[in-house]
């Protein structure tokens, strides 16, 4: 345990250390002086004094040897006592007012300041006062006549000798009192200088040094003011970088942290100066912009900072480029609190990442009202799997060359007490926002592969099933132990379930997924892409990882016959897939013709409307029982 000093302790110790070296040159002084004095005293033949002398320097030698140990207001009163004594016996002895002697006394009270000791001090300066009046009224009186004798050069000697000492106490002060001012001015400049530090921690980020939310608090009071008073509008703009996540995942928080420093600095210099660009933690910052007069102006100034985030930032060699969503808050529109409005420009920028990201956005009042149903929902969604509520339907999946069922996708459904029935558009992303997906998908796969197990029980043995899974499983999710304790509790093969992955899912493409992928593929698990095409297509992965189906999304395939361009697409995918020994399934058929066209193409499976919409378990069973009859 680490031992805690008191400031006033230690301060007395550093007092007491410096009284008692100040005592110690002052007997050494002393004791020098002494003997250049008796020196003196002997070369012109003044024996009279040299007793006195001797004495004082035995008394002071005594002295010397008990400073060192003994208490130093004890040590330093005998010393100025024995000087001044000495001194004063000499001055009656001689020549009274007029003896050399006399000028040693500025000196004896210097020490006695120096050392520190009020009683000494007041003292010694009584007894000597004393003296000088009582040599002053004997000589004038006539009890006692001092003689003055003739200056002569000895005198002169002796005065000097006696000035050095006065000199050299008055040094010793000044000199003290300089180093005082010294320590003080510099003590003065620490504080300012840790006053200032604290201010800058208080109020600027220490990654970027950009304002914290705490100065912009006190910068959007001054932009408010001046907007009430100029007649013009202000805002906030909330800025939030997209996929950042990923940065810090793949490459590592210092390259993340290098990042936000570039791109804060890019914002810095986009910006005006009257405007305040902070960051609020993380990849989140906050933008008060003032003296405007239209929604224009911010309507420019976010597709300026939208523009210029995308350009590439380089850290450690390499080229990054992200894209960030921002949500705008006007004033006083929206208001003029500054939480209120920082809490509204944080709901618009989530409609503009929702929206599809690299995006802006104005706060609308209906932002709020989705926010309270959306915390409403989650807040329903935690309780559903447990209340029954959740349910799958299954859509069959055909191949395209016999016309037959090979195997279904299940789609999630939830039967809410208040809304009705509920699609995944409505209420998948809240479950990957809150984390409920983690508990929703475990749910999904074990139901999921019960049903697959139950149509192979009832005849329909080379039926698999596709489940739609979420990054969020991979990341935060044993993704792998849940699907193996699933197959092996409802005794279902490998091949017979199939995994839809995202695209987006292998940006990361990290270790832990890899391995993921590779044992749940070691126990013949099959991977399809949802989707494919609309994401951020890397062949890299599909050569690298063990897909087996590329899904061409609805969006291509439902515009196939009328538009060249997604006819195009959805054959260059096709052929790819083929190129590559995958197989190819197309969602969303809702036409013989699309089908047709499709089978002509080489597209090996299909689903859609043309054949069934989702159903619910006994549904299928009973669409499965009139398509084998």
């Amino acid at each position: 345990m680490t031992e805690k000093y008191d400031p006033s302790e230690v301060a007395a110790i550093l007092a007491h250390g410096y009284r008692r070296n100040r005592l110690l040159q002052a007997l050494l002084v002393s004791r020098v002086i002494i003997i250049i004095v008796i020196l003196h005293r002997m070369y012109f033949g003044q024996w009279a004094e040299i007793p006195v002398l001797l004495l004082l320097f035995l008394s002071i030698f005594v002295i010397s040897r008990k400073a060192k140990t003994g208490d130093i207001d004890t040590v330093a009163a005998a010393f100025m006592w024995s000087v001044t004594l000495a001194l004063t016996y000499l001055i009656w002895c001689n020549q009274g007012l007029r003896d050399e002697a006399l000028i040693a006394f500025p000196g004896i009270l210097i020490f006695a300041v120096i050392l520190g000791s009020q009683r000494l001090f007041k003292a010694l300066l009584a007894f000597i006062v004393a003296n000088i009046l009582a040599i002053g009224y004997v000589n004038t009186a006539g009890i006692y006549l001092h003689q003055a004798l003739p200056s002569d050069f000895g005198a002169a000697i002796l005065i000097c000798i006696l000035l050095l000492l006065t000199t050299y106490c008055v040094w010793l002060l000044s000199n003290d009192l300089r180093t005082a001012l010294k320590r003080v001015s510099e003590e003065n400049k620490r504080v300012v200088e840790s006053e200032q530090q604290i201010h800058t921690l208080l109020h600027h980020d220490v990654l970027t040094n950009l304002p914290n939310r705490s100065l912009a608090k006190e910068r959007f009071k001054q932009a408010l003011s001046r907007a009430n008073r100029n007649q013009k509008l202000a805002s906030l703009l909330f800025i939030d970088l997209d996929n950042f996540k990923h940065v810090n995942d793949s490459l590592g928080h210092q390259v993340g942290d290098a990042l936000l420093v570039g791109i804060s600095q890019r914002l810095v210099e986009l910006l005006r100066d009257c405007d305040t660009i902070s960051r609020l933690g993380g990849d989140e910052f906050l933008v008060i912009v003032e003296d405007l007069d239209n929604h224009q102006q911010l309507e420019k100034l976010a597709d300026k900072i939208l523009n210029n985030i995308i350009l590439p930032v380089k850290v450690q060699g390499n080229d990054l480029s992200v894209t960030c969503s921002i949500g705008i808050a006007v004033i006083p529109e929206q208001g003029d609190d500054f939480d209120s409005l920082c809490g509204k420009a944080d709901l618009a920028m989530y409609a503009a990442k929702f929206k599809g990201k690299n995006n802006y956005l104005f706060y609308e009042d209906k932002m709020g009202q989705d926010a309270q149903s959306d915390i409403s929902l989650i807040a329903d969604l935690r309780v559903a799997v447990s209340n029954n509520e959740l349910w799958l339907a299954y859509q069959p999946k055909i191949d395209l060359a016999n016309g037959k069922v090979i195997g279904a996708e299940a789609l999630l459904r939830w039967n809410h007490p208040r809304y009705g029935l509920l699609m995944p558009n409505h209420f998948i992303h809240l479950a990957e926002m809150s984390g409920c997906i983690i508990e929703i998908g475990k749910w999904v796969i074990q139901q999921a592969c019960q049903q697959c197990k139950q149509w192979h029980q009832r005849g329909f043995g080379g039926l698999t099933v596709a489940v739609n899974v979420s990054p969020l499983q991979f990341k935060r999710g044993d993704l792998t132990d849940v699907v193996l304790q699933a197959l092996q509790q409802h005794e279902l093969e490998g091949h017979c379930l199939e995994l839809e992955l995202t695209e987006s899912l292998f940006l990361e493409h990290s270790t832990p997924m890899i391995d993921c992928l590779t044992r749940l593929g070691q126990s013949g698990v099959h991977f399809s892409i949802d989707d494919f095409g609309t994401g951020y297509s890397n062949l890299g992965y599909l050569k690298n990882l063990q897909i087996g189906t590329l899904k061409i999304d609805m969006s291509f395939v439902q515009l196939m016959l009328t538009s060249h361009q997604e006819k195009t697409i959805v054959t260059t995918i096709i052929q790819m897939a083929a190129n590559l020994g995958l197989k190819s399934i197309a969602e969303g058929v809702d036409s013989t013709a699309i089908a047709s066209s499709l089978h002509k193409s080489g597209c090996d499976f299909a689903q859609g409307y043309l054949w069934s919409k989702p159903l619910p378990e006994d549904e299928f069973i009973q669409y499965l029982q009139s398509q084998s009859s």
